[in-house]
């Protein structure tokens, strides 16, 4: 951390846009023995893969298949996602899919979420590479709470997320055929939210609908998600093939999910869903008098950021970059600087 000077001294600190810093006092005044530390929060995703047949079997922009193309932008060891914020996001990997003679449902390979991780994520994409000698199906469902009890498990500090690729509609385990999973996965993504855990959805070729993908893109932020069509009722739930446990509403919200259409546009959303997701929030060791946090100031490269339009106080122990200044904070930045006038901190 950096000093302040002299006299009444002011609490402050600088961090690297990707490390740690203090929050220490000056020489001077009542608190120069406080020192207080603060970082970054790193978000955790799970990535979660379709391994249904048609993965395999469908072409997708120049590109034979859709497998590769999702791996190239995610474990290439050059370009890909995960390799290139391995030290910022603390990514996990699941595959699923599920064999309709077999009693294993769903059939996962996955590797659990931490910093550093690209490697034992590509090892596993690997060996999921191939096709599955079965006719894969998408119970998408019971993979999303799979995935759900992974992240639950991660005690580090942050904000948590499912980053779910298919490319199918979803059936579920009991009935491969026909595809009647829709409010299985729906419930799955709407439990995931409220245990803290958002998801995103990217779609992989046309198959799957706009309605289902929009439906779990509200479900993953919390939003309203619009009720079954009658087709989905009459073919599903009166059936028996389905119950309805998801909650929804006469219309659904407006929460974005992608479906790009080759693989360019593939990793240009699967970059911009991880910048997106990595936090501006800086947990603060210390206490600071929200209604005085005006007094402090903030400076992002030696640039000071003008209080609410840049910056606030999420609460007295966060710090939260917003704006224009947490996108440049996120890409350009080389440091943060925070200083608080000493008799507005407080230890924890």
């Amino acid at each position: 951390g950096q000093s302040g000077s002299g006299g009444d001294s002011a609490l402050s600190s600088s961090i690297g846009a990707g490390g740690n810093g203090n929050f220490a006092s000056g020489t001077g005044g009542g608190c120069n023995e406080l020192t207080v530390e603060f970082e970054k929060q790193i978000p955790t995703v799970m990535v979660l893969i379709d391994r249904s047949s048609s993965m395999f079997d469908n072409a997708y922009g120049t590109s034979k298949d859709r497998w590769q193309p999702l791996y190239d932008a995610l474990v290439d060891p050059n370009t890909g996602i995960v390799k290139q914020f391995e030290g910022d996001v603390r990514f996990g990997l699941a595959t699923y899919t599920n064999n309709g003679s077999d009693n294993t449902c769903p059939i996962m390979s996955e590797v659990a979420p931490k910093l550093g991780n690209f490697s034992a994520i590509q090892s596993t994409y690997d060996q999921a590479s191939t096709k599955p000698n079965f006719k894969g199906e998408t119970p998408t469902g019971p993979a999303l709470l799979r995935a759900t009890q992974i992240l639950e498990q991660v005690a580090d500090p942050g904000p948590k997320y499912i980053l779910l690729a298919t490319d199918g509609v979803p059936d579920t385990c009991a009935h491969p055929d026909p595809q009647c999973g829709q409010d299985e996965s729906i419930t799955a993504v709407q439990a995931a939210y409220a245990a803290g855990i958002g998801t995103i959805v990217i779609g992989i070729g046309n198959e799957v609908g706009a309605k289902h993908l929009s439906d779990l893109a509200n479900a993953g932020e919390g939003q309203a998600v619009e009720e079954p069509t009658q087709n989905w009722i009459y073919t599903c739930k009166n059936s028996g093939i389905s119950g309805q446990n998801g909650s929804y509403a006469p219309s659904g919200g407006d929460a974005a999910y992608f479906q790009p259409a080759d693989q360019a546009q593939l990793e240009t959303d699967i970059h911009g869903i991880i910048m997106g997701v990595r936090d501006c929030v800086f947990e603060l060791k210390a206490k600071v008098d929200v209604n005085q946090a005006h007094l402090c100031t903030v400076e992002l490269d030696e640039k000071a950021l003008p209080h609410n339009t840049s910056w606030n106080l999420k609460s007295e122990t966060e710090l939260e970059v917003i704006g224009t200044a947490c996108d440049e904070l996120k890409t350009v930045s080389e440091a943060i600087h925070i200083d608080c006038p000493c008799d507005i901190v407080g230890p924890l």
